[in-house]
């Protein structure tokens, strides 16, 4: 294929940076897949942003003979039909096979970095569609596709060069241009990214829902609530929008989240019950029930004298830092002042910890018994090489950092393989107001999971339930664990910091103060949030919506509700958190 002109970027802001000489170290996907769908970002991966460039045809058996180029699509199209049946790894193989066969066609190579994205090998994903635009400099989805990776591996000036390519190329796909939107908005860039929506946003009729949402994340910078909120109604009116949490939920806490800025909490909270019933009705179901009495068994099972019994790992490692906490308590606050220190590397939301517990070797433990009684059959060197297993992740991520951290706050269910895997690591336990906390949790739209937020009752009961664990935790892990209050970080930033880096025995840096200069990309849904200077207003944001938060109530216990009323205006959220603490199970 005759390669084409290289097309110029829309402005001077994406000047292209100097030549790629290799591939650059990307997240592994444990670290970037919960974060393919936030809320507050184009809700695809860099891959599935485009439909698969289809070979067509049935799948081709390998006996089948032809010239190369035949043989190619053979390859392709057995790919493709493996592809949508969920087998990653082997279509990869047939697509390796298209690409050798004929390894001039882009098509190929951009369907080979589907494969390698699904298949988790992100090596493959850039490496090939950095080999498509080679070929073809103006092939617009692997320009998309490379801008959106860039951007979640947080190489911010690669992704505005590739996005801005995409949306030169394809000006009136409002995919493109709301991907460099985004990039354009982590660099700070609110201006451009205004001029670059403004002419979606002005036409007549509905808009994309991309367009839509990139708008309401940067109406308050520009004072453009009020109308921020009528192109998402606008957006709303669209007919193809799914249940899916990407389309109608998206736009749904789009509208929540401008109608809280202007003060209007009941318009607010009724969509974001909508919202939440929109996505509970094609959702599997939490069982509050169920929960509740796996974390009683748990308790029960993991007595200080169990622990004595189980054997440790022996490597040493203590590198790893976990950050948990309930979801929307400060965890990716907490991270990324850390992640302002030199000597931290950020991780993100790792998912290894979860896959161990998830997928535990039989061979090395008792094959016959369900977790957590298999533990019995773990030997010390069965620990050391599920130890090994998690440890080889952060290797992957940084070699350099004295600490990395993993902020995927549900590990606080399984800080018990902490204790075993890892011992020593120190965590950092997150803590915030519970009726701050839920209602948090409630208005805001995950990327995936987290069912228990769907309703109020059911936040409460997975509330007292995390409470419940984590203070057990305490009285018989060894572990060093240190609570960190977001209102007390909020109200006394630098005492706060100070107390953190004196727990893992780091030197003060300035820089921590100044972590929403940090241009390192947050793959949560505090994405926004983080980007700001500390603010105050989100303390006793609650108040704003008790007429509406009785199931809440009931579920978290009316004597926190009671004596929170109670407390002063400053602190009242801490107040509150320290009596719902101290209230009965």
């Amino acid at each position: 294929m005759k390669n084409k002109p290289q097309p110029k970027p829309p402005s001077k802001e994406t000047a292209r940076p100097p030549p790629i000489s290799g591939a650059r170290q990307n997240p592994s996907l444990d670290s970037v897949a919960p974060a393919w769908l936030d809320f507050a970002s184009p809700q695809v991966s860099p891959i599935e942003g485009l439909s698969w460039l289809s070979g067509g045809g049935a799948p081709v058996t390998s006996s089948d003979k032809g010239d190369p180029a035949t043989q190619a699509r053979a390859a392709a199209a057995r790919g493709d039909a493996l592809t949508a049946q969920g087998q990653y790894r082997a279509a990869l193989a047939q697509f390796h096979e298209a690409v050798w066969l004929c390894p001039n066609l882009v098509e190929y190579h951009y369907r080979l970095a589907g494969a390698a994205e699904k298949a988790g090998q992100p090596e493959l994903l850039e490496k090939h569609l950095q080999e498509a635009v080679k070929l073809d400099p103006c092939f617009t989805p692997a320009h998309f596709s490379l801008g959106k990776w860039y951007r979640v591996g947080g190489n911010l000036e690669r992704a505005i060069y590739h996005t801005a390519i995409a949306v030169a190329l394809a000006p009136r796909d409002p995919r493109f241009v709301a991907e460099h939107g985004i990039c354009l908005i982590l660099s700070d860039q609110i201006q451009a990214a205004w001029e670059l929506i403004e002419p979606f946003v002005e036409q007549s009729g509905p808009v994309d829902r991309w367009i839509a949402n990139l708008y309401s994340r940067i109406a308050s910078q520009l004072g453009h609530e009020e109308k921020a909120l009528e192109v998402v109604n606008r957006a709303m009116e669209a007919p193809d929008l799914t249940p899916a949490r990407d389309s109608k939920p998206l736009l749904q806490f789009a509208a929540s989240s401008l109608l809280d800025k202007l003060g209007r909490y009941d318009e607010a909270f009724e969509i974001a019950r909508q919202a939440n019933e929109t996505i509970r009705a094609t959702s599997t179901r939490h069982d509050a029930v169920a929960h509740s009495n796996w974390t009683t068994n748990k308790i029960q099972y993991f007595t200080p004298e169990r622990f004595v019994s189980l054997p440790r790992a022996t490597h040493g490692n203590k590198r790893p830092l976990f950050i948990v906490g309930m979801p929307r308590s400060g965890t990716s606050l907490v991270e990324q002042i850390l992640a302002s220190h030199h000597d931290v590397y950020a991780a993100g939301e790792l998912e290894a910890l979860s896959k161990i517990l998830q997928n535990p070797p039989s061979p090395e433990w008792s094959p016959d018994e369900p977790y957590p009684e298999c533990l019995e059959a773990l030997s010390t060197r069965s620990a050391n090489y599920l130890a090994n297993r998690y440890l080889s992740v952060i290797e992957k991520l940084n070699k350099r950092a004295r600490y990395v951290t993993d902020k995927m706050p549900s590990n606080f269910l399984g800080l018990e393989m902490v204790e075993l895997l890892l011992p020593g690591c120190k965590v950092i336990h997150c803590i915030r107001g519970p009726l701050d906390t839920c209602l948090s949790c409630y208005m805001t739209n995950f990327a995936v999971a987290n069912e228990f937020k769907l309703d109020l009752a059911s936040i409460g009961a997975y509330h007292r339930d995390y409470r419940r664990l984590m203070e057990h935790w305490k009285k018989v892990l060894t572990l060093p664990i240190l609570d960190v209050r977001y209102e007390d970080l909020v109200l006394d930033t630098e005492g706060q910091v100070k107390r953190i880096l004196d727990f893992l025995d780091l030197p003060w840096e300035d820089s921590c103060l100044s972590f929403h200069k940090n241009p390192r990309m947050v793959r949560t849904a505090s994405e926004d949030q983080v980007r700001r200077p500390i603010y105050t207003t989100s303390i006793g944001r609650w108040k704003h919506y008790e007429s509406h938060l009785g199931p809440l109530f009931a579920a978290l216990g009316r004597s926190t509700v009671s004596s929170s009323h109670s407390a002063s205006a400053h602190k009242g959220s801490s107040d509150e958190l320290a009596s719902t603490q101290s209230a009965g199970q």
